[in-house]
């Protein structure tokens, strides 16, 4: 019985080990060829964890840096107020600047428009098609993120563009979707919502 009971738990592993993509939600439960992790839902959002920075240049209450951790901060500490942080491996960077505690909310309404370094949050409200180009940034900008959404109910899908660094997944959003885009230092990668 023992033997057979770690045969099954030794198969469940390697079939979960097997599994590189993961899809959450959504009608189809195939998640996007280039996405390692896909949520799909018109009615939820995405919770990241929650923890208590204490400034930018400390990884607590982590164990250390590590380049690309992305959390929620619910402290006001030191340089760090509430938001959303990525790590570029040495220190805490607020999502939507280099540094910058600002959180860019921009509407565009015309197409096509090149996203600017300080973007944060652009929200496409373009009655057709939309084009949308990713700033070209640097190394010393790695953690950046900026989160496009596609609020045209009209069914017009958003096209984004990272010249002169091609996109490792699908660059089109459609109506009503999301996408978070993360500049690694030398391209841009993204996570499909």
């Amino acid at each position: 019985m023992r033997s057979r009971i770690l045969f099954i738990l030794a198969a469940l592993t390697f079939t979960i080990a097997a599994k590189a993509q993961v899809k959450i939600g959504g009608a189809s439960p195939t998640p996007d060829a280039n996405a390692l992790l896909e949520l799909e839902s018109t009615t939820k959002g995405l919770i990241l964890p929650r923890v208590a920075l204490t400034n930018t240049t400390s990884f607590s209450p982590l164990s250390a840096h590590v380049q690309g951790m992305t959390v929620y901060n619910t402290a006001t500490a030191g340089d760090v107020t509430p938001g959303i942080y990525v790590n570029d491996g040495t220190k805490w960077l607020r999502a939507g600047s280099s540094g910058s505690s600002n959180m860019n909310v921009t509407t565009i309404t015309t197409t096509p428009y090149n996203l600017l370094a300080t973007d944060a949050i652009i929200v496409s409200e373009v009655a057709s098609a939309s084009q949308l180009n990713l700033p070209t940034l640097t190394s010393g900008d790695a953690g950046r993120m900026i989160f496009v959404t596609n609020n045209n109910p009209g069914g017009t899908q958003v096209l984004v563009n990272a010249s002169p660094t091609a996109l490792p997944f699908g660059n089109t959003i459609n109506t009503l979707r999301g996408r978070i885009f993360y500049w690694t230092g030398t391209k841009w990668l993204g996570c499909t919502l």
